[in-house]
């Protein structure tokens, strides 16, 4: 779905990074994925393909400006269903869409990383904000689960050479109620990524 060669880092399911999402509160039922640093403020390299045959059915700019970029939307969320099981979808945020509405067969390029925003010009803020996406997994009932539970044998096998697992990119719901997120702050947030192998993520 994302060439793990893009990725720097990604968060946990359950992590605290970014801000509550999901069926489950005071915690992020997603995962964000940090870019390498090369690709900051592109929205044109980091491509994201449809994971199974199914169908894009919202196509919808993000809420938030950037007024360094002349107050455009930090790139467009697409929802991507399952032609196999339309009660479920992976919904992808801050991305540079390829396709419009309709069927994408597996494989097709659905989108680029929109990695562009305001934070790479404010010092105050560390650059691996500036390049980041997220992606989650969720049903049309409001859950939402690891998308790393729904991958096929070939992509997990891609990722678990840069040293990420179904088992090692998950908080356990039990370990999650235990120490609920208070803080989304990015020294918490820190603590809750996996590093891939060969990357420097300090």
């Amino acid at each position: 779905m994302v060439d793990p060669s893009y990725v720097l880092k990604v968060s946990k399911f359950r992590s605290c990074c970014g801000h509550t999402y999901g069926s489950e509160p005071d915690r992020s039922m997603k995962h964000y994925l940090s870019s390498r640093p090369d690709m900051l403020a592109r929205n044109d390299y980091a491509g994201i393909y449809a994971p199974f045959d199914g169908f894009v059915v919202i196509i919808e700019p993000e809420n938030n400006l950037m007024p360094c970029y002349g107050n455009v939307p930090q790139g467009e969320q697409v929802r991507f269903a399952s032609k196999k099981n339309p009660n479920h979808m992976v919904r992808l945020f801050h991305t540079n869409p390829q396709v419009g509405l309709g069927f994408a067969k597996k494989g097709t390029l659905l989108a680029y990383a929109d990695l562009r925003s305001c934070d790479e010009n404010d010092p105050s803020k560390p650059g691996t904000r500036a390049s980041t996406f997220d992606i989650s997994y969720e049903g049309i009932n409001g859950s939402t689960v690891s998308i790393f539970d729904h991958m096929s044998p070939s992509v997990l096998a891609q990722w678990g050479e840069v040293g990420i697992t179904p088992e090692n990119i998950k908080i356990s719901k039990e370990t999650r109620d235990a120490d609920p997120c208070t803080s989304y702050a990015e020294s918490v947030c820190r603590l809750d990524n996996v590093c891939l192998t060969g990357q420097d993520c300090e």
